[in-house]
């Protein structure tokens, strides 16, 4: 009766362990996929003014003229992009130095845009993809960091939504990761 119990307990045991080291949660595989430093490759990348001029090809005059120079402005993509991501969070910085460090798991915190507005920013894995979304009063972005199978490319699919757009604004950038001495 003692050997059952202790061998059941050591499968109890083994169990626990196997299923620990089974396989890296889902997040840790994203995670190290995804972080690095990466540059901007323009050739492979959608025309981010090309985009909002179809985006905005169908609002008011306002919109089209003045929304459009805000739009870009906004939405210029970094030319180098590092990602690094820990428990804490992740930290995205542009090479302007601009940071932005959220936490995972869809806890959403409040930040001051560029232009000083207020937003919320949310960040959170969906399978190997990072996904962070910022929501201001009237406007929304989605950023998805999709890093592809080779490790050295990430995918930036932007989606850009508002009351005053007549439709969204989809795009999609690439990234290709730099050298250690970049």
């Amino acid at each position: 009766m003692r050997n059952e119990r202790t061998s059941g307990r050591w499968y109890l045991v083994a169990f626990a362990l196997i299923a620990t080291a089974a396989g890296t949660p889902e997040a840790a595989r994203a995670q190290a996929s995804v972080e690095g430093r990466y540059g901007f490759v323009a050739a492979e990348s959608d025309d981010v003014r090309q985009a909002i001029r179809e985006g905005t090809a169908d609002a008011n005059f306002f919109v089209r003229n003045v929304g459009r120079g805000v739009l870009q402005r906004t939405l210029t993509p970094p030319q180098i992009l590092e990602i690094v991501v820990d428990s804490d969070g992740v930290a995205i910085t542009a090479e302007d130095g601009s940071l932005l460090n959220s936490p995972i798991a869809g806890r959403t915190i409040e930040v001051r845009n560029a232009r000083g507005e207020r937003e919320t920013v949310q960040t959170a894995w969906e399978g190997d993809t990072l996904v962070r979304s910022f929501r201001a009063d009237k406007a929304s972005r989605q950023y998805r960091y999709l890093p592809d199978p080779d490790g050295h490319t990430l995918r930036v699919e932007v989606d850009v939504s508002g009351s005053i757009l007549p439709e969204p604004i989809r795009y999609t950038l690439t990234y290709r990761r730099l050298g250690e001495g970049s």
